[in-house]
């Protein structure tokens, strides 16, 4: 069985939550409802372009915003999503990108290229005092 990474991180972020309820209700293109996470997929995706990333494609579903991020040959997606609104707990996972269908040939998962990206996300979040992680990156239940 293939070593398992740590892909999850949850953080409290009660000052980003209050500051994307003050700008209320946003809506995309679509004009459908857009969920909350912007400002930390905001945050995130700059701080991954300064550390070297490439960040190109971004999307949000019903409760996340997500967007991909590449460095040497491996792509990743990042994904923040609230999981509590009363504690202000949010989820952010990092995980190797696969597509809509799973690669016949996927490349061979690269453990420190992904260290590296879950060190460079723990940087940019360490210099915004609005966030807190709560506890260490885990691997995300199968």
């Amino acid at each position: 069985m293939a070593e398992r990474l740590p892909t999850m991180l949850q953080v409290s972020a009660p000052a980003i939550l209050e500051a994307e309820d003050d700008v209320g209700e946003r809506v995309n293109d679509s004009g459908e409802v857009v969920p909350p996470g912007q400002i930390i997929a905001d945050l995130l995706a700059a701080g991954l372009a300064a550390a070297g990333w490439k960040v190109e494609y971004r999307w949000s579903t019903y409760n996340t915003h997500a967007f991909d991020a590449q460095r040497a040959d491996h792509r990743y997606d990042i994904e923040v999503g609230l999981v509590d609104r009363d504690a202000a707990r949010w989820s952010i996972t990092a995980k190797p990108r696969v597509g809509l269908m799973k690669r016949v040939f996927a490349g061979k998962l690269d453990p420190a290229e992904h260290e590296l990206l879950r060190l460079d996300i723990d940087r940019t979040l360490k210099a915004d005092s609005r966030v807190t992680p709560m506890g260490d990156w885990v691997a995300e239940d199968a």
